[in-house]
């Protein structure tokens, strides 16, 4: 395995743990797999198009840096800390999304939980 692609991975972790987010967290926001962003951070795997044009439009992040480790972080930055403040924002925001949708899926496994006690109740008191 290059040096670059293992690079590449410590980069996505960087902008993961920058962003205070977790890998299941920050896999939902990107719209992949938890294994998969993983497997990047780690230099098994390497990002593809679609998840490189991800992190920039989610997270405001430059291509060049991603890439090549070279200029800032995020990408075009308009007036200091107002940009970086509202990429945090986004951050923060698609995080609660994020944990909101995975609340929810748990809500939805419980209430079917719910549903098999209930009947495993009734034939208990039907035998």
């Amino acid at each position: 395995m290059e040096a670059a692609e293992v690079h590449i991975g410590r980069r996505i972790r960087q902008i993961r743990k920058n962003m205070n987010l977790t890998q299941t967290n920050f896999s939902s926001i990107l719209h992949t797999s938890i294994g998969f962003i993983s497997e990047v951070e780690r230099g098994k795997k390497q990002p593809g198009f679609d998840l490189i044009f991800s992190l920039k439009r989610n997270f405001n992040i430059s291509t060049d840096w991603l890439l090549t480790g070279k200029g800032t972080m995020f990408g075009a930055q308009k007036t200091g800390n107002t940009e970086e403040a509202s990429v945090k924002h986004d951050a923060q925001v698609r995080q609660l999304e994020a944990e909101k949708q995975l609340l929810l899926e748990q809500n939805l496994q419980l209430k079917a939980q719910v549903e098999v006690l209930k009947e495993l109740i009734v034939k208990l008191k039907t035998s």
